[in-house]
């Protein structure tokens, strides 16, 4: 049983395949059959639940549920993901190999971060998930405040490895009242912030 403060937004739960989720379309058993994951999604908490969603194969499936802890059998956070080990025969693919490059350009600044996306799913699961037009997703914690020199400066370098890659990296920073952009917080002025209990426009996301 994983208590809730193991566990965050953007974090990969390996649970029971039976975990009964009420109200589910049928594919999802099948999603869960072959990979018993699913994310942590940024949704309002009860006592004693968890929000998450589950991938199925395609786009179009997706649902968002809600099961008890007592179903988590392994925590995986997106920073743990980061030392994962790309299967040798996905290399190649676009957003697998950007991910690669970016290592050690994440390094230099000293962050915690990690994939989420498909490409969190793949390294998780070992399904293969990411498709040569999939994109790459990065969850930035930033508890304390992110310079806005220092967020140009990241979003550059994002922005220049993904240009290499043939693919977008869609970074959000994660703050403690939620989630915003990098590129609009690089941008600066007010941006979205993305909460748990909706969206809201602030000029100090830390705030």
């Amino acid at each position: 049983m994983a208590s809730a403060p193991s566990w965050r937004v953007h974090d990969l739960l390996r649970i029971d395949a039976l975990t009964d989720m009420q109200d589910a379309p049928s594919w999802v058993a099948c999603a869960l059959g072959r990979a018993p994951w699913v994310v942590v999604r940024r949704a309002r908490r009860d006592t004693g639940l968890v929000p998450v969603g589950v991938r199925g194969s395609a786009r179009s499936e997706r649902h968002a549920a809600s099961i008890g802890e007592a179903a988590i059998l392994q925590v995986l956070s997106p920073e743990m993901l980061v030392a994962a080990p790309i299967d040798p025969a996905r290399c190649s693919v676009p957003a697998l190999a950007l991910l690669a490059w970016l290592k050690p350009v994440l390094e230099d600044f000293a962050l915690t971060w990690g994939p989420t996306g498909s490409v969190g799913f793949e390294l998780a699961s070992g399904q293969p998930t990411v498709k040569d037009s999939s994109d790459l997703d990065l969850v930035i914690r930033c508890p304390e405040r992110l310079p806005a020199g220092h967020a140009k400066r990241l979003r550059d370098a994002l922005v220049d490895c993904a240009r290499r890659a043939g693919r977008l990296a869609d970074a959000q920073i994660e703050v403690p009242a939620g989630a915003v952009s990098l590129q609009e917080l690089a941008a600066g002025g007010r941006v979205l912030l993305r909460t748990a209990e909706g969206p809201r426009l602030t000029s100090d996301p830390w705030s």
